[in-house]
């Protein structure tokens, strides 16, 4: 039997407690109202209470866009979940999320005597660009130039003339 076949029992028979034998449950177990969970139980051993039973409930099946081991909505009467081991696996797709355990409007869920361990959840988004940095200041002033190199060259030699006359040298 199921986790949530067994809520459902207790329900319907107007119970109040439901004890889970030692092993691992699979899938994502839904709370309701009044009906508490309580764990480390042995149908084997005449349903004896032992914390050598692990009872164990684990999930590593998405849905509704998250993984989650249990969950519950407005259970605003006293409901205890007591006695369990709670896992889920490492969640694959992009933004999903993974808890342990969800509960909305859950000021009556009582957790107790639990341990939990959670996989990771899914990558994030990339992140938007930033703003724009400020302008840089003015740079400082350009030095001599000089066409082919650091040091001026050497004048030629001087000129002849038609006249006779000898150029300057």
């Amino acid at each position: 039997m199921t986790i949530n076949a067994g809520i459902a029992k207790a329900l319907a028979n107007s119970k109040s407690q439901v004890l889970v034998s030692n092993g691992i449950y699979l899938g994502r177990v839904t709370l309701v109202q009044s009906i508490s969970l309580f764990g480390k139980y042995a149908q084997s051993s005449n349903w004896q209470r032992s914390n050598s039973h692990i009872s164990t409930l684990r999930n590593n099946s998405p849905l509704s866009g998250r993984l989650s081991a249990i969950e519950g909505v407005n259970i605003v009467g006293a409901t205890t979940v007591d006695g369990f081991h709670i896992e889920t696996g490492a969640v694959s797709t992009a933004q999903m999320s993974n808890y342990g355990v969800i509960c909305n409007n859950c000021g009556g869920l009582r957790l107790n005597g639990n341990s939990i361990s959670v996989g990771n959840g899914g990558a994030g988004l990339n992140g938007s660009d930033g703003a724009f940095g400020l302008n840089g200041g003015l740079g400082l002033g350009g030095g001599n130039g000089s066409c082919d190199g650091a040091t001026a060259g050497a004048g030629g030699l001087g000129g002849s003339s038609s006249f006779g006359r000898a150029g300057g040298a």
